[in-house]
This record gives C-alpha cells, sequence and structure tokens, in this order.
C-alpha cells in the first residue's frame, strides 16, 4: 500500500542519511504512526461534520447490544421523533438512479479504458459471469460500444467528436448561412473566426463547389471553438430565438384569421397577440411610432392598408429584431414571464396594425434565420431541449455536447456522430450497476487487494467479515446488495452518490418544513414533498410539487334531477303597487355555505301534443333570478327543437357540442332561489348559423324578433338539469402521485415506502377539528384499438339474411338503404390489491370515464361538414 500523507510529511523530516526505504522498518514505524494520524484526523473531520444535517454521514459503530445507529439517525431523533413513523423515514434504496452518477466521464472511462484492477473487473464481468440467477443479466453487445462512443479521448480520439470537411452533407448551404445570416449562433461563429477564414469566406460566391481550403479552415476552426463555454450559450440563445419566431408567426396567424373574420374585432390588453405588438411597438422609432398612432387616430388602418404597413415596418424590425436586448425580453413577454405596462384605450394598437407588426416580425425572424421557402429551419426541437438541461463540467463533456448541440440544430447539414447523449449513457450504466454489479456475490472475493487498501466505515465492514465468516454462505440478497453499494461508493467517493444523501436531504427539508410551521396547506403540501425526497428548485423537482395537490371540503359532484320548465311571459300587476308576475318560476338549490359556480344543461323541447308543423326559431333566451330580476345567462343566437346548451362551471358554452365562446359562469346563491326563462320568437339579427334544411326565409324579414306571447311560449319546453360541486367543511384531501419518476423510484416498493408515512404525519400537523384524506392516483395506460365502417349500399344489393333482418326490425318501413357496422375491441383486465393500513384499511376504489370535449360529461356529438352527390355523368 502506498504511503499516506502523514507518513510521507514524517519521512520527509528525517536527514538524507537515514533510511527512509519502504523495507527500513523506519519506514514501518512512521507509516504506522502515520495511519493513526491519519484515522485520528479523518474521525476529527466527521465530528465535526456530524453536527450539521447538510454534511452528517450515516455510518454507524458496531455494537452488539443495540442497533446501529449513524449521526443522521441522531439528529432525526433530536429533531423529528415526535412526528411518529419513524421507520418511513430511514428507507433508503440501494439501486441506482442515473441522478446518483455524479462524475459519469469516470465512471466510464474506468470502464472503458481501466487503470486499477476493479475497472478491469468491470469490463470483463459481463462477458465472463455465467448467467445465473444472482445475475440474470450481463453486458449486452452494444454496451460497451455504447460507452466508448461517449468516452472522449482528446489525445487520442479526436476523430470521434471533432468535426471534419466530409462531415458536412450540405456544405454550400452551410457556408451561405454562416455568411449572410444574422441569428446568435451564425453571429457568434463569424465573431470568432480566424483572419484567413475571413477572407476566404468573403471571397466565396455562393457556388454548389465549395473551395476546399475555405471548408478546411472553416472546419479547423469551429473544432478550436468546441471546447468554448460561449458556443454553448449561442446554440441556446439560437434555439430560443427560432422558438420566438414561432410563436411570432403563430399570433400572427391567430390575428390575421380574426381580420379575416371582421375588422371591426380586435384583442384585449392580456391577449397574446396585443402584449406582443405593443411590445414590438416600443421599439420602433420614435416617428414612425408618431406616425402610427397619428393615422390611427385619424382614420384608422383598413384591410387594404395592410400589405404597405408591413413594407414600412420590415426594415427597422429586421434591424432591431436580431439583438438579444430586443429578442430577449419579447421572448419573456411571449411567454408570459414577463408583463408589458398597460396602455389606455386610446393608444390601444387597432387589429390592423397588430396584424402588421406581428407580420413584419415573424418576416423579420426568417430572414435572420435565413429560411428558405418563407419557412423556419427544423431542427431536432425534443433532442436539444434535452440537451439544453444539461450543464457540461468538464472540457472534454462539453466538447461532446457542444457537438451534439450542433448536430441537433443543423440535422441536414452535419452527419450525426453516433455520440450518445449523457441521459441515455446514465439510463444505461445505472442499469448495469443495478443488474449486473450489485447482485454480484463474488464482487469482493475478486478484488480483496483493490478493496483491502481502501478504508471502510463500520457498516461495511461489519458486511465484509459476515460474508467472510462464512464463505459457503452467501448473504441475502439484500445485504449482498448493501454491500456491493458501499464497496462501490468507497472505490469512486466522487463519482457516485451516497446512499444516505436523499435520507440526508429529506431530513433537512422537513426540519425546515416544521421551522416555518407545517399546519398550514402550503406548509402540507412542503411537508408531503419533502417526505418523498422532492426538494430543490429545479425544473424536475418544482414539476413533481406540483403534481401534489391539495382539494379542500372533499367536493362531490352532485347531479339534481331534470325537470322540464317553460317560458316565462310577464303578467300586468293587479294594482298601481303591485309588482309584475313572471309565471312559470322552478327552484334551483345550492347545499353549500357559499355561492358556487354550476354546469347547466339546456335543451329545448316541444311540448304541443301532436306535432304536424315546424315551431319557430326563439332567440335571446335568458335565464333570470327572480329575486334580483337581474340575467344571469342569456344565449343571443338562435335555437330550435331539439337544440341542447350546454354551460360549464368554468364559463365554457357548447351548443349542441360544439364551443361557442367563453361566458360568464352561472353563481347560485346560498340555499334555494327562484328562476324564470325569457325568450323572444324569431332569429336575431345577426350572421346565418348552420344549415336549416326544415326552415326558409323565403319572402320573410329575417330580422322579425318578438316576444313570446303565453299561448306562444305554452308551446315551448326547456329541459333544464344541472350539477354543482358539494362541499363538506373542515375536510381537505391531499392528492398524491403514486409514481414520481426520479423521486418515489430512488426508494425499495419492497419495503417501507415513505409514502406510507404521509398519513401519519398530516394527522399530527394537521389543525384541530379538520379531517383530512390521502389520494394516490396511478395511472394505467392500455391502447385500444377500434376499428369501424360504414357502408351504405342499395337494399336490393344487400345480403338477403341482412335486409330480412332489417325489415323484421322496421316492418312499416322497408330499409331501402342498409348501414352495416362493424366494430372490434379489446379488453382492458386490471386486479387490485388491498393492504390493510390502520384498523379501517386502506379504501381502493377504481372508476373510468369517457373522455371528449366536454369534461365531466360523457358527450359526443357528429357533423357531416362535407356532402358528394354523383350526377351520373360518366363523360366528366
Amino acid at each position: 500500500m502506498p504511503p499516506n500523507g502523514k507518513t510521507q510529511s514524517l519521512l520527509s523530516r528525517f536527514p538524507d542519511f537515514y533510511a527512509v526505504g519502504a523495507d527500513s522498518a523506519l519506514h514501518a514505524l512512521a507509516a504506522a504512526l502515520g495511519d493513526a494520524l491519519e484515522s485520528a484526523e479523518t474521525d476529527l473531520v466527521r465530528v465535526l461534520r456530524s453536527h450539521f444535517v447538510d454534511t452528517a454521514s450515516n455510518s454507524s459503530a458496531p455494537s452488539s447490544t443495540l442497533a446501529p445507529r449513524g449521526d443522521l439517525d441522531r439528529l432525526f431523533a433530536l429533531y423529528l421523533e415526535r412526528l411518529g413513523g419513524t421507520s418511513q423515514l430511514v428507507q433508503v434504496n440501494n439501486q441506482f438512479q442515473p441522478r446518483d452518477l455524479l462524475e459519469l466521464e469516470t465512471l466510464v472511462r474506468e470502464i472503458v479504458r481501466p487503470q486499477t484492477a476493479l475497472g478491469y473487473d468491470l469490463q470483463n464481468l459481463g462477458p465472463t459471469a455465467p448467467l445465473s440467477a444472482a445475475a440474470p443479466y450481463f453486458y449486452p453487445p452494444s454496451l460497451l460500444a455504447l460507452l466508448e462512443r461517449y468516452d472522449v479521448d482528446l489525445t487520442h480520439r479526436q476523430d470521434r467528436v471533432h468535426f471534419a470537411p466530409a462531415t458536412w452533407t450540405q456544405p454550400a448551404t452551410t457556408l451561405t448561412r454562416l455568411l449572410i445570416g444574422r441569428d446568435p449562433l451564425l453571429q457568434y461563429l463569424k465573431n470568432h473566426l480566424s483572419d484567413s477564414t475571413h477572407t476566404a469566406l468573403n471571397r466565396y460566391t455562393g457556388a454548389d463547389q465549395v473551395p476546399p481550403d475555405l471548408l478546411a479552415a472553416f472546419t479547423a476552426d469551429l473544432n478550436r471553438l468546441l471546447p468554448e463555454r460561449a458556443l454553448t450559450q449561442a446554440i441556446y440563445q439560437r434555439y430560443d430565438y427560432l422558438r420566438l419566431g414561432q410563436t411570432l408567426q403563430t399570433a400572427w396567424l391567430a390575428a390575421r384569421d380574426r381580420l379575416a373574420q371582421d375588422p371591426a374585432l380586435t384583442f384585449t390588453a392580456d391577449d397574446l397577440p396585443q402584449a406582443i405588438a405593443r411590445y414590438l411597438r416600443k421599439k420602433l422609432p420614435l416617428p414612425l411610432q408618431k406616425q402610427l398612432f397619428r393615422q390611427q387616430l385619424a382614420g384608422g388602418f383598413t384591410a387594404a392598408d395592410l400589405p404597405n404597413l408591413v413594407a414600412q415596418l420590415q426594415p427597422d424590425l429586421s434591424h432591431s429584431l436580431p439583438q438579444a436586448g430586443i429578442w430577449q425580453p419579447l421572448l419573456a413577454v411571449s411567454q408570459n414571464q414577463a408583463a408589458v405596462a398597460s396602455a389606455p384605450d386610446n393608444l390601444r394598437l387597432s387589429l390592423v396594425v397588430v396584424t402588421a407588426l406581428l407580420q413584419a416580425a415573424a418576416q423579420a425572424a426568417r430572414l435572420s434565420m435565413v429560411s428558405p421557402e418563407g419557412q423556419f429551419p427544423t431542427l431536432q426541437a425534443g433532442i436539444l431541449a434535452q440537451l439544453a438541461g444539461y450543464a457540461p463540467a468538464t472540457p472534454g463533456d462539453r466538447i461532446r455536447h457542444n457537438r451534439l448541440c450542433l448536430e441537433a440544430s443543423y440535422p441536414a447539414e452535419i452527419a450525426p456522430s453516433g455520440i450518445p447523449t449523457a441521459t441515455a449513457v446514465g439510463e444505461t450504466l445505472a442499469a448495469l450497476l443495478n443488474q449486473v454489479i450489485l447482485p454480484d456475490a463474488e464482487l469482493y472475493s475478486r478484488n480483496a487487494d483493490f478493496f483491502s487498501q481502501l478504508p471502510f466505515d463500520a457498516e461495511t465492514q461489519n458486511l465484509v467479515q459476515t460474508s467472510e465468516a462464512k464463505p459457503k454462505r452467501p448473504l441475502a440478497a439484500l445485504a449482498q446488495r448493501r454491500l456491493n453499494r458501499l464497496l462501490l461508493e468507497t472505490a469512486f467517493p466522487t463519482a457516485l452518490q451516497k446512499s444516505y444523501v436523499p435520507y440526508r436531504e429529506r431530513l433537512r427539508d422537513l426540519i425546515q418544513v416544521l421551522l416555518r410551521g407545517a399546519s398550514t396547506q402550503q406548509g402540507i403540501l412542503d411537508i408531503v414533498a419533502a417526505n418523498l425526497g422532492i426538494f430543490a428548485d429545479s425544473e424536475a423537482a418544482l414539476a413533481a410539487r406540483q403534481a401534489i395537490t391539495i382539494e379542500e371540503y372533499q367536493p362531490v359532484l352532485e347531479a339534481a334531477p331534470r325537470v322540464t320548465v317553460m317560458p316565462s311571459v310577464r303578467a300586468a300587476a293587479a294594482g298601481p303597487e303591485a309588482e309584475d308576475v313572471w309565471p312559470n318560476q322552478f327552484t334551483l338549490s345550492n347545499p353549500n355555505v357559499e355561492p358556487t359556480a354550476i354546469t347547466l344543461y339546456l335543451e329545448l323541447t316541444d311540448q304541443r301534443p301532436a306535432s304536424e308543423t315546424t315551431l319557430a326559431h326563439i332567440s335571446q333566451l335568458t335565464l333570470v333570478n327572480a329575486a334580483s330580476h337581474r340575467p344571469c345567462f342569456t344565449f343571443d343566437k338562435g335555437l330550435k327543437i331539439g337544440d341542447k346548451l350546454l354551460l360549464l362551471a368554468d364559463g365554457r358554452l357548447f351548443h349542441n357540442g360544439a364551443y361557442i365562446a367563453p361566458q360568464a359562469a352561472l353563481v347560485l346563491p346560498v340555499g334555494e332561489s327562484q328562476w324564470y326563462i325569457t325568450a323572444q320568437v324569431g332569429d336575431w339579427p345577426g350572421r346565418l348559423g348552420e344549415g336549416q334544411f326544415d326552415f326558409s326565409r323565403f319572402d320573410q324579414d329575417a330580422n322579425t324578433v318578438e316576444p313570446l306571447t303565453a299561448e306562444q311560449a305554452s308551446n315551448y319546453g326547456f329541459t333544464l338539469g344541472y350539477d354543482l360541486q358539494k362541499l363538506t367543511p373542515g375536510f381537505f384531501q391531499v392528492n398524491v402521485p403514486w409514481d414520481i419518476p426520479g423521486f418515489t423510484d430512488r426508494f425499495d416498493d419492497n419495503t417501507d415506502h415513505p409514502r406510507r408515512q404521509i398519513p401519519g404525519i398530516i394527522n399530527r400537523v394537521r389543525a384541530a377539528g379538520t379531517h383530512f384524506a390521502i389520494a394516490y392516483t396511478k395511472t394505467f395506460r392500455d391502447r385500444h384499438d377500434l376499428h369501424t365502417q360504414l357502408t351504405l349500399i342499395p337494399a336490393y344489393r344487400s345480403p338477403p339474411e341482412l335486409f330480412d333482418q332489417m325489415a323484421a326490425q322496421h316492418p312499416a318501413d322497408p330499409p331501402y338503404l342498409v348501414e352495416p357496422h362493424a366494430m372490434a375491441d379489446s379488453t382492458l383486465d386490471i386486479t387490485s390489491e388491498q393492504t390493510p393500513y390502520g384498523p379501517n384499511g386502506m379504501q381502493h376504489t377504481m372508476g373510468d370515464r369517457l373522455l371528449t370535449s366536454v369534461e365531466g360529461r360523457p358527450l359526443l356529438a357528429g357533423v357531416f361538414d362535407y356532402t358528394e352527390f354523383d350526377s351520373g355523368n360518366t363523360f366528366a
């Protein structure tokens, strides 16, 4: 074993004539003293670190009478013993997660280019290991190749990551883009090219045959820039700039469609097109801004002024938009991350100006990206978004990362290198460690000489001694995995995360939540998240926190029975001081202690005993509160018999299953309330609605709308129904996903999982007098393939048995057209196992629902919007 630092320090203090060789007695004495000093200093550091949760470990000293307790266990007993359910908090999972591989490049290099005996053993483990129950998996043939492609040795393997002239599949397109493009990445490259490359690039005419010296010089400069952090930022900025351009184009198309629909329409101050246009207007030159407002206030713009206005705005936006100080704040505005100051109504931009600004900005973005045929350049957005969330740690890692980002940014111009991403390698290496190395019962025995030189903590030493004491009786599977995990953590102290880190982080977060107060709604959310190991402020942690919700008052959907009501026609008052009478009132009930929005269902029906003629349409359907005579819901379009209206609690309105427009939600007061419906007969003036084949306006005034008479009102009826969320005061429910990838999988489901501790913790910290429930949700995904077919055939061509069957079902109306339908479906089988918890056990419920365009209500609607008639003309 090589001497440690203390031993070398002692030997360096002796004169040169002393024999201090490795075989001398003086060297052995100094080594013994050095080991003692090193051990004492290590113990002193551990004692100092054990006083703080952030630095304490959980290694325990051997004890023959008491259960082993580490430093974290003692801190836990000091702070959180009163929470109860302590067994769940200390549980850790010996399985490796990709996030546990702190230095991925170090681990890959140790397997691909080993320098130690353990490294050679890991490299040779798969091909030589027998297929046994302890190690059912071994290295697939492509695994080592995958790790070798990821490993970047700048001394011997530059060809794997560096560019070559043959890498460029479209060199003329690449250099032309570099010559005239203005996006952030191209500007960075042009500013950092060498003088010789600049000279050769300026002489390039855009020909298909690129001069070899120019291509070689550009490739050499790009390889020189690969390790630069600024190149990574430029790639990310180009990706954001492209997303901004696509947002501008989407907003422009929305404004263009609204302008084509009705030039009088406009956007509200909160709409995204209006917000973007207002920001762009502020970046225009001041004389141009004054000109816009002067003409807008004088007479306004028309749709015919749009082309000239775009041509006037585009030069200024093409010059200013590629500047980082312009497009980066604009990207924040488009993503609702920054607000634009509100403007008075007289300074609000008209729809024509909004459309012109957005169109000019979208065209400016496309021009700066040098996109062919008016389209934004293609890129591998999913891969680039995944790479953007990774932070390279070493120069080699940054070279690899920048190469992959450039390939995703220009997939049609750069040949793929085959270098895997860090995410793919991390997942593959974690699977290798879990499936091959952790179950290996001979890992320590094969590498005993290597491990004997490493310092073991008490837990590792006890497991090693247990395995050596009975060599013919291997450790249990769980103990073997625990031993191998500890051995790997000792061999790679900085590359692998310690298994007790989740325990420590959860302990720290729970202490912080208790200090802030855990009886509030946010405190309960924080304590549940901390118990599941969800901490820090990363994007994954924030998304996982948002998945945990609290639903107050235990809302239960209650549907009122449907009733049929008739329109109300005002009756004259009996005296001068009496109020008018509105008959046909009905009662709506709200059992909650506060006003509640409801989901309203209305269907217009014909109440006549015999329907010989078609009733006229009605308009201006209004639902009125009888106590205040205030209209609470109005539908101003025409309705015919059989039409259905659905007003959801969030204000969305549907007419015959088609979404109309947002409305104010219908809110019921507390208790019972009286209501009535008013309407008018005839179509309300406006645009023509859908085609109606049983009604004609020929020789009729289209604007004839009259109040209903009592006799007419008796012919109409409304089937009315509603449902609402019934609330239970003093009750809340915590909704927790059963699986949160990256967090709940860090704990072993076969043992005492931390999710079982959540009810006990909430029961301890909840406010007095309140009740709660925990709802775990788990999604089962199953694909159903539905095959349906509709065939219309004349009756005389149909099979006799089918014709006879249809004729028997409809004896009064023989089928002249037969419609065979065929449908096949697969089945989904799900089983549930009940696990007792507490005196009443755990209740498992399962339900399914039909998800359609209307949330919460199975509603299917179909419209034949295309009809084709065959004229029988064979010469057409």
